[in-house]
């Protein structure tokens, strides 16, 4: 599904850059900048794309795969062979951009406008405008210069047409080195210390994502609820600030979309293959757990003192039942292009967790632990699966046959200290006995 929608944006941002909807490289009516230029020999027309709105996020994507922030058609109206140079900036955020083209008089020759950007760029905290400067030069003499402001959105903003969601693959920074702080606290909750992928079983999967979990819990990384996403009815986009990972860390703050995209960035570093779902007005990390399947992790639940790891699975289950469910495969994202904005130093306000990773193995370790099910995984001591087929007690799953434990009508037992009886059966040592739901001591002879 990811899959087919990446395709799909790619092939729709590629027809937007080229059919002349990125704007303007300068003033004119309908867009345009041109017109002969009035000196004499040689005899120069330019007209460029509309070029008035910079995303960062679309800048990024376009300067990684080679594709041009917009382009103009330089014409040879003249009687001879005109050698040209344009160059264009956008001024305090662009280099410059300078290409000689040698046109062959009544020829027209299209050049696409290559930008880099400095790292500030990638890291706006509000929206700016700037200038935009293009000038062509014959000869050494410049003989035009178009100005015109541009407007920058901030960083943040993921706007995307519909079809191009997988862009949201590009908040997903896992080599800023935040993400090297944090996977190095979540070791300490991991097997053995040590993340070993998808080498290990299931259990051992659900434990490092577990250990992720826990690390960012005991950061005290909290959720802050903010509606996902806005739909515009005529032009279906998204407009959602999302938190790049280091200012989720930094900050102790996310919402669900900031939270899908820090764990996929830690758990892509991991070398896990990650996704985002999309259900309207949420969204959520999912985890290939090695067999093609999804483990959903409701992330929004991370600072929530009620809740455990299996219970974030659980609700992450929940969501993927939703009928308007879609899922953008963000490890096939990155390796089809779509790279993570580049990343500098930054503040990460990462704690030592040597102290709750003691508490939090020596809970893992207690006699009375919860119980781990392949089947079902993480059970709470005294509770049932969700299907109320096994119970766990004192670390042991039990599973219960006829359901009386788990919502059923059968009056089996649990007791205290011998855990569930069967109705009608006595205990292993014939001290007590089941009957419609009761445990009672059992007489002389009454178990032999």
């Amino acid at each position: 599904m990811g899959r087919n929608l990446l395709i799909t944006g790619i092939i729709i941002l590629v027809f937007i850059l080229f059919a002349g909807c990125c704007g303007a490289a300068g003033p004119g009516e309908g867009g345009k900048s041109g017109g002969a230029l009035s000196t004499g020999t040689p005899e120069i027309e330019i007209s460029c794309e509309k070029f008035d709105i910079v995303s960062p996020s679309y800048e990024y994507y376009k300067t990684s795969n080679d594709i041009p922030a917009f382009s103009c058609q330089v014409t040879n109206e003249g009687a001879e062979t005109v050698t040209v140079l344009l160059s264009s900036e956008i001024e305090g955020h662009s280099n410059k951009f300078e290409q000689t083209v040698v046109i062959p008089p009544g020829t027209t020759k299209t050049v696409g406008i290559h930008f880099s950007y400095n790292m500030p760029f990638y890291d706006l905290s509000s929206a700016t405008s700037a200038t935009l400067k293009t000038r062509i030069s014959v000869g050494g003499e410049t003989i035009r210069v178009d100005t015109e402001n541009v407007q920058i959105e901030k960083s943040s903003v993921f706007s995307p047409e519909l079809g191009d969601e997988a862009l949201i693959a590009m908040w997903v920074t896992y080599n800023d080195p935040c993400i090297e702080e944090i996977i190095s606290e979540a070791k300490k909750f991991s097997p053995n210390g040590e993340f070993i992928g998808y080498m290990g079983d299931e259990e051992n999967v659900h434990a490092e994502l577990a250990a992720v979990y826990y690390a960012l819990y005991f950061q005290d990384v909290n959720y802050v609820s903010s509606t996902f996403s806005t739909t515009n009815a005529e032009n279906a986009i998204y407009q959602q600030d999302v938190r790049l990972p280091y200012r989720s860390l930094k900050y102790k703050q996310m919402n669900c979309i900031d939270g899908a995209v820090l764990y996929a960035a830690i758990l892509e570093k991991l070398d896990y293959e990650t996704g985002i779902a999309f259900i309207p007005g949420h969204a959520f990390v999912v985890v290939n757990d090695g067999a093609d399947y999804w483990i959903p992790i409701e992330t929004t639940v991370t600072g929530d003192d009620l809740s455990e790891y299996w219970d974030a699975v659980e609700y992450g289950y929940e969501s993927l039942e939703d009928p308007e469910l879609e899922i953008i495969d963000v490890h096939f994202a990155i390796e089809s292009g779509v790279m993570p904005f580049p990343t500098g130093t930054h503040d990460c306000g990462i704690k030592n967790l040597d102290e709750e990773a003691e508490g939090y193995r020596a809970y893992m370790e207690s006699p009375a632990m919860d119980c781990y099910d392949a089947d079902y995984g993480h059970i709470e001591d005294g509770s049932c699966t969700i299907d109320n087929a096994a119970y766990c007690r004192e670390g042991v799953v039990y599973w219960d046959m006829d359901g009386s434990d788990c919502g059923g009508v059968y009056p089996n037992c649990i007791d205290e200290d011998y855990g569930y009886i069967k109705d009608g059966f006595c205990t292993i040592d014939n001290a007590a006995y089941c009957e419609d739901g009761a445990v009672y001591w059992a007489g002389p002879g009454q178990c032999e």
